[in-house]
């Protein structure tokens, strides 16, 4: 019997990778990972007033999971700025609400998606986002009311 020296990690994967399920349970986990992480780095883009670089994250975090509904929302959100749908500050106030659960400087999350929604009534990844917030705050009524809102 022949005993395997492995030298890197990469080795070390190969070897457990023997198993079909051992293989797609790692491809699968480095996926959502890179999926989240990119997203969230987005998000952190945006929440810092760079749409180009969080439009490119997230677009990247799709390659990865192309049906993430927080990536796919935010994109749609860089979408509407570049077609003239939404300001920039509008769009950067929803990226600030979400990404900071504590008050930034200029007002707590929820006034400042409520912002948006003052200059934008019906637009719907507001709604969507103001529903997160409320349901983070365990605010179902409140979540419920704003989430049939997006529609």
């Amino acid at each position: 019997m022949k005993f395997l020296r492995l030298t890197s990690l990469s080795c070390a994967i190969t070897c457990l990778c023997v198993s079909p399920c051992v293989h797609a349970q790692y491809v699968s986990e480095h996926t959502n990972a890179a999926a989240l992480a990119l997203t969230y780095s987005g998000i952190e883009y945006g929440a810092g007033g760079d749409l180009e670089l969080a439009r490119l994250n997230l677009g990247r975090a799709l390659n990865h999971m192309p049906y993430f509904a927080r990536a796919l929302l935010f994109l749609q959100i860089c979408d509407d700025v570049r077609a003239g749908r939404l300001s920039t500050a509008a769009a950067v106030n929803i990226f600030k609400a979400i990404n900071h659960p504590a008050p930034p400087a200029g007002g707590s999350p929820v006034e400042l998606v409520q912002s948006v929604l003052q200059k934008v009534p019906g637009y719907g990844p507001a709604w969507i986002v103001l529903s997160q917030i409320e349901s983070s705050r365990h605010h179902a009524k409140q979540a419920a009311t704003a989430l049939a809102r997006a529609r």
